[in-house]
């Protein structure tokens, strides 16, 4: 059995060596060829699905995307293939379960010394529960500014040096304007008269929280 750079056993192990370490690895590790026929997917992706992409079961990976998510997906891909850019998109995969997970999946291309493409290398990343965080977050934000914009009374969000930062609809109609835009950055104090009573007990309610 011949030692020489192309030992046959050696190469083997190599290859086995780096398939068990791509198992490893805690991330849905996969590889496309320069057209897009599908090469390669390490154990986390095949678990995550449930099969292997273009096994005798006919479906193809854009067969797990969401039906909603598809185009978009699909789009980015094509343009990546031919232009060589790096890959880059968030959809829903249909995990194992038959629920659809929100992934991030990301790719770049490999190149021979000639500049050729060889493959597409990516890795998916499951953030869904990042993403139904940030849904819940915005969804929250949105309630609570529905009550702000709906209440009666006037409510105004402000910076520590007293300037406007929001201003609800009640305070609009206060100040006699139509937009957010003409009073945000102006100092709330100025809204008041100076010689006033109500002019005083705000300048003394921004002074008191300024100085906590």
């Amino acid at each position: 059995q011949s030692n020489g750079p192309f030992n046959a056993g050696q190469l083997k192990a190599d290859a086995e060596r780096w398939r068990r370490t791509l198992d490893t690895i805690p991330q849905m590790i996969w590889s496309m060829r320069p057209d897009g026929g599908e090469e390669y997917y390490n154990n986390h992706w095949v678990d995550f699905v449930g099969r292997r992409p273009g096994g005798s079961d006919g479906v193809a990976r854009i067969d797990l995307v969401h039906p909603d998510d598809r185009e978009k997906a699909a789009m980015k891909w094509r343009r990546s293939l031919a232009t060589g850019e790096p890959y880059e998109a968030e959809y829903r995969l249909r995990h194992k379960s038959g629920e659809y997970r929100w992934i991030l999946s990301r790719a770049r291309v490999e190149r021979n010394d000639a500049g050729e493409m060889v493959r597409w290398c990516g890795a998916c990343t499951d953030i869904h529960d990042n993403v139904l965080a940030h849904e819940a977050l915005r969804a929250s934000e949105s309630l609570n500014r529905g009550i702000i914009e709906a209440n009666p009374d006037c409510v105004a969000l402000l910076d520590l040096d007293g300037k406007i930062l929001f201003a609800n609809q009640a305070t609009l109609r206060a100040r006699e304007v139509e937009n957010a835009a003409a009073v945000v950055g102006l100092r709330w104090q100025d809204g008041f008269r100076e010689d006033g009573a109500i002019g005083e007990d705000a300048r003394e309610a921004l002074a008191a929280a300024q100085s906590r």
